[in-house]
């Protein structure tokens, strides 16, 4: 089992009243500070779709997922990992995601801080073999539609009402150049068939990645 931070989705249990804006920051937006995001709060469903509508209001304001400070250090690691073998993170996105018609869904290498019984996946769209360019705005029905479609490819049965899918705002893209939503899936209705696909899916992106399984040599583990 690789450890608790080693890109798997990092949970917390939280509840709170999602406002419009800010409820971390005090305001000192739009980008947070390295003491401010370590002070970061997991999502929970409602501010998820909360955040899908008013990604500028709340951009503004300093308000975005984030990621846990354990993440965000296994997210700088991976990224070191990638300059010594002489990658760029979109490299490792076009080299080593599992491609499909020129879109590919897979779990988040450095997933958002959300509540239990979420996963953070991210569905890529590859400029070079798509019908997209870097600056393409993905429509979010037509994005939840298609991440559907390839879950249920892996055996995974949802409906649209147990995804939030959103293209982050300009300011908040890491890989500008591969148009990407963020998807995320509510696992609390899923039936136990459904819940054994996705932990399958899962385990096949972990054995295919190779700074997955560089992590896991390192650790002495093997996957879950």
């Amino acid at each position: 089992m690789l450890a608790h931070h080693a890109w798997l989705p990092v949970v917390a249990a939280a509840s709170s009243t999602p406002s419009l804006v800010v409820r971390r920051n005090g305001g000192a937006g739009p980008l947070r500070s390295a003491e401010a995001e370590d002070k970061h709060l997991p999502y929970g469903w409602p501010e998820l779709h909360l955040h899908a509508r008013n990604q500028s209001a709340r951009y503004a304001a300093g308000e975005y997922p984030g990621r846990s400070s354990a993440g965000n250090a296994q997210y700088e690691i991976y990224k070191r990992w990638c300059v010594a073998r002489g990658l760029s993170n979109e490299q490792y996105v076009l080299r080593y995601v599992r491609w499909r018609d020129g879109v590919a869904l897979e779990p988040a290498l450095a997933p958002y801080l959300l509540e239990r019984e979420l996963e953070h996946w991210v569905l890529w769209h590859n400029p070079d073999r798509a019908a997209v360019s870097s600056d393409t705005e993905l429509q979010p029905e037509s994005e939840l539609a298609l991440a559907v479609a390839l879950f249920d490819a892996e055996g995974v049965r949802l409906g649209p009402e147990d995804l939030v899918t959103f293209q982050n705002i300009p300011a908040l893209r890491s890989i500008p150049r591969i148009p990407h939503s963020h998807v995320f899936v509510r696992k609390r209705t899923l039936s136990n068939w459904s819940r054994h696909a996705l932990r399958a899916s899962r385990r096949g992106w972990r054995e295919r990645s190779p700074w997955l399984q560089s992590a896991v040599e390192r650790e002495g583990e093997a996957p879950s």
